[in-house]
């Protein structure tokens, strides 16, 4: 059974609250709010949203429920934060028949949990959204939600998270470089993670996340290759020439020029993690999503900036979640959590969000407004580049594609990621090594029997 830290039942009773708060995010206080004790829809009934505990996510959920309540005075929701890990204990309770109706998830977990039966396809629920309304979300997210080659879409848009690279403009500063320009490429981002790494001064040119399944999927789309054939999700392109390119040339910076950091090096060097060896100014460079930039804001204190992801020979790429709301197949009350997902996908929900948690709004008319919202929030953020990921995401050629996964992610990444592992993680292999075990991914990646309809 699902375990939970707490449990809160939101009532209409501090509906003030959340209108005082709505007037602070500039949405407009309750003007688009049903009265309370008004015209009630006709959905009604309780129901659970399950959410992983975190201080600015339980924040939210504290203000933004009344308003919820408001609209729809018939619904009771039961927010349930939940710790540790919060996939097993959702999948855990849905087995034993109980368990959050609404909840969060992203990428590789809604396959999982797709591959099991358990959710609920959007595109049945799609009826009342105005087009307007799915027009502006954004495109590569929205169609990242849809399963390729089917038409089971498995969860509703959150926020966005997109792959940057935060840089420590001292360490260019003390190094006598310029920051990467936006039109820089691979050959540009060796040369300069080169010029940054000064052993003598304990700093290391920059980070790719180690033996990363996810993170090292856009390095192979600029090289022209894929991890996952397009057409068929049990098979594996990673083998491909153009892949194989894009890992020798991580592996190259991380145990030839050795200018990228290796996962042992980080605590010989004394820091931990990414952000904090950006932070003492160990590392000139990380690779990360725009979801820590609030982690960013709270513990670099030296200038830093962002740059894009950089081009390689056959095109700029950057990786996109689809970090989104899903709907459990086996709820008693669809209807009622179909409402609080609208709630959750509406632009009076994702301004308080983006207040909160300074994560990128999904729908595009709110960007604006994030890039104006965060910056009141933390001053520091007037210095940083954020038109970055307006760019990004609004431009005539978007570069921003959603993560591919194989149809079995838990049998899959279960056999892969020790592969990996030995490559990127302890260097103990060369990048051959994955090709020469492509099969044993694929067999794994087809064993769940997992079909999508």
């Amino acid at each position: 059974m699902l375990r939970h830290t707490r449990r809160r039942v939101i009532g209409a009773g501090t509906a003030s609250s959340a209108a005082s708060f709505l007037a602070a995010c500039g949405v407009g206080g309750t003007r688009d709010a049903a009265p309370a004790g008004g015209q009630a829809g006709a959905a009604q009934g309780k129901v659970i949203w399950g959410h992983r505990s975190q201080p600015a996510y339980d924040q939210l959920a504290q203000e933004a429920l009344p308003l919820f309540k408001q609209k729809n005075p018939k619904i009771d929701v039961e927010y349930q934060p939940v710790t540790g890990t919060w996939n097993e204990k959702f999948t855990a309770s849905w087995a034993a028949d109980s368990g959050p109706d609404v909840f969060e998830g992203w990428d590789q977990w809604f396959w999982q949990f797709g591959a099991k039966g358990i959710l609920v396809n959007m595109n049945d629920q799609l009826r009342d959204i105005k087009k307007a309304d799915l027009d502006d979300f954004a495109p590569w997210q929205w169609d990242g939600f849809q399963i390729p080659n089917t038409k089971f879409r498995y969860a509703m848009p959150k926020y966005i998270n997109m792959g940057v690279v935060y840089v420590n403009k001292t360490v260019f500063q003390k190094a006598g470089q310029q920051l990467p320009a936006a039109t820089w490429n691979h050959d540009d981002y060796a040369d300069v993670l080169k010029k940054l790494t000064r052993p003598a001064d304990n700093v290391m040119g920059g980070f790719i996340p180690y033996a990363s399944f996810t993170r090292y999927q856009p390095h192979l789309r600029a090289y022209g290759g894929s991890m996952v054939d397009t057409k068929d999700n049990t098979k594996a392109a990673f083998h491909q020439p153009q892949a194989m390119q894009a890992f020798d040339w991580i592996w190259n910076r991380m145990f030839q020029d050795n200018t990228l950091v290796q996962r042992k090096q980080e605590q010989e060097r004394g820091f931990s993690g990414a952000i904090d060896g950006l932070a003492q100014g160990k590392l000139g460079m990380i690779e990360e999503g725009m979801s820590v930039l609030l982690d960013v804001a709270q513990r670099v204190q030296t200038d830093w900036d962002i740059v894009p992801m950089p081009r390689g020979p056959a095109r700029r790429a950057s990786w996109g979640t689809t970090d989104g709301w899903g709907m459990w197949k086996g709820s008693k009350t669809k209807d009622a959590s179909w409402e609080l997902v609208k709630f959750l996908t509406s632009p009076d929900y994702l301004k308080m969000h983006s207040r909160v948690t300074l994560q990128i709004p999904p729908r595009q008319s709110l960007l604006e407004d994030w890039m104006t919202v965060v910056r009141q929030r933390y001053p520091v953020l007037e210095k940083v580049n954020l038109g970055v990921v307006k760019e990004a995401l609004t431009s005539t050629q978007p570069y921003v594609t959603v993560n591919q996964q194989f149809l079995c992610y838990q049998e899959m990444i279960a056999a892969f990621q020790p592969i990996l592992d030995q490559v990127f993680r302890e260097g103990t292999q060369k990048t051959p090594f994955l090709r020469e075990n492509r099969e044993q991914v694929e067999r794994a990646a087809s064993s769940c029997g997992a079909t999508f309809s």
